[in-house]
């Protein structure tokens, strides 16, 4: 079932299917009147959820490949790199957000690219998983991987 989702998810980052749910838009016009924490709450939970669309599917697919693990803990290293992936981005253009301005107009261009290439990526590995050949290609990088390397990790 998580290797079907993970090709569906990539098959709509590459735009070959439309999934109805996953391209609802829900807009909320509120006007502020004042700066407060409940205001600031309310912003960042209208800002999750119009972000959902855009990391709903990658979230759902490292959530599926977390499941899967032999243990909590690496589930725990999946999530936390993709919580560092989606953070780190985020603290860097707030500390340049000034020369940053000019740089997102240049990479604007490529983001479809980028985004067609992610589902790409799902897509292949929705299919291992699908097949069970992620499990067996798992296990053959295991016999491959040296004794020292797999202690350390």
């Amino acid at each position: 079932i998580g290797g079907a989702l993970l090709v569906l998810f990539g098959l709509q980052l590459v735009g070959v299917l439309r999934l109805p749910l996953l391209l609802r838009e829900y807009r909320w016009r509120w006007r502020a009147t004042s700066v407060s924490y409940v205001g600031s709450a309310a912003f960042g939970i209208a800002f999750a959820a119009g972000w959902t669309p855009c990391i709903g599917p990658v979230l759902s697919s490292i959530l599926v490949l977390a499941s899967g693990t032999q243990g909590p803990g690496a589930g725990a290293w999946l999530l936390g790199f993709y919580a560092l992936g989606l953070a780190v981005p985020f603290l860097l253009a707030a500390v340049a957000l000034d020369r940053l301005m000019g740089v997102l107009s240049r990479v604007r261009r490529g983001l479809r690219i980028a985004e067609a290439l992610a589902g790409v990526v799902l897509v292949v590995a929705g299919g291992l998983l699908f097949t069970g050949t992620m499990a067996r290609l798992n296990g053959l990088l295991i016999r491959l991987t040296p004794e020292w390397l797999l202690r350390w990790l």
